[in-house]
């Protein structure tokens, strides 16, 4: 299989190519800067799904949501995964898929094994007034002790969240909480609002455990004859 090696400065370096001069960070020393990096955690490493106990929450639905988007006569039977190697947001966080974590004062980075990344900016931003919609979304965060809060906006709509084909809308958002229990486990709780399509918010838990093989990420060709398709979720 095709695979392209990806190191942790490759990253660090797109982040700071990224980072916009007026960034409520960038102004610091060096030593600020060093300062603020020591308080952090270190998640570095390659971080895999740990399987979940019992069956997966389902989000409620709205009835006219369902009418309307998972009428099997309206829905799209095709599913982005499949077609378009696209996962998104807030289905990045219920794949089978190992992910790179990298943590720096502006921003957390993850890089996941099927060339899906995110950029969670934690330097003092808000939400631009006006996005264009991309698959992840548009993430802001900040931390509160050890824990990485993140606010997500303007994820695409109509992306299949699940292999079951049920979709949110533009008005969709997603909240996180990033916490390491220990060494070794990393957890997420997670809540997506949608007044559109949800009749009440979704709420679920999913926790992560370090890989021994912590060198670098290596990123999978998504169609790979020999797959027979793009990789799939959990």
């Amino acid at each position: 299989m095709p695979l392209m090696r990806t190191t942790y400065l490759s990253f660090i370096l797109l982040g700071c190519m990224t980072l916009p001069a007026q960034s409520a960070l960038a102004a610091h020393s060096a030593a600020e800067r060093m300062a603020i990096f020591a308080k952090q955690p270190n998640w570095t490493g390659i971080w895999t799904p740990v399987a979940a106990n019992g069956s997966s929450p389902e989000p409620a639905f709205t009835a006219s949501w369902i009418n309307k988007h998972h009428n099997p006569k309206t829905a799209s039977a095709t599913d982005n995964a499949a077609s378009r190697c696209v996962w998104g947001m807030p289905r990045l966080l219920n794949t089978n898929h190992e992910f790179e974590v990298i943590v720096t004062p502006e921003q957390t980075f993850f890089s996941y094994d099927i060339n899906e990344f995110r950029h969670v900016w934690t330097d003092g931003r808000k939400h631009p007034l006006h996005l264009t919609d991309a698959n992840t979304g548009y993430s802001i965060g900040h931390w509160e002790g050890q824990t990485l809060v993140i606010d997500t906006t303007g994820m695409e709509s109509g992306l299949w969240i699940n292999r079951k084909g049920a979709t949110l809308s533009s008005k969709a958002t997603l909240q996180e909480r990033w916490t390491q229990t220990d060494n070794d486990h990393l957890k997420v709780d997670a809540t997506i609002i949608d007044p559109a399509a949800l009749a009440r918010p979704f709420v679920f838990t999913r926790r992560f455990q370090r890989d021994d093989d912590n060198n670098r990420l290596s990123q999978q060709q998504c169609f790979d004859e020999d797959h027979g398709g793009a990789f799939h979720d959990s």
